[in-house]
């Protein structure tokens, strides 16, 4: 069973309590320092990380798992108490929140299409 909390901090917005009711985990992909996806519309790859609220917010571990969400399979990646941000390559200026590592943030990512996860770094102990 999976139990998520993602509160409203700058990086993103919460998640209601009770979002993951309608989650089946399939297998667990563990927790990693970040995740490589191909993200928007011009589909370059970018890093995406954790986000934790602490020290002013910073990056911390990604848990990732295969599921199906509403009926759909997926991979979902979670991050900490401040939801996972997908960090700007160089040359973007991601959200314009000038506190934060240039990127976006957002509660959870769902990846439907598998392919678009190309890889994990670091895999945590």
């Amino acid at each position: 069973m999976l139990n998520g909390y993602v509160k409203q901090t700058s990086n993103s917005d919460s998640l209601d309590l009770g979002w993951d009711r309608d989650i089946t985990v399939m297998e667990e992909l563990g927790s990693h320092t970040n995740a490589r996806v191909h993200v928007g519309a011009d589909h370059k790859v970018r890093t995406v990380v954790g986000w934790t609220d602490l020290f002013g917010g910073s990056a911390t571990t990604i848990s990732a798992c295969r599921a199906e969400w509403h009926g759909t399979a997926g991979i979902l990646l979670c991050g900490g108490n401040s939801g996972v941000r997908i960090l700007a390559n160089e040359g973007e200026a991601g959200d314009g929140n000038a506190h934060l590592t240039p990127g976006w943030g957002m509660p959870v990512m769902w990846i439907e299409a598998e392919d678009d996860l190309v890889g994990f770094d670091h895999v945590e102990a």
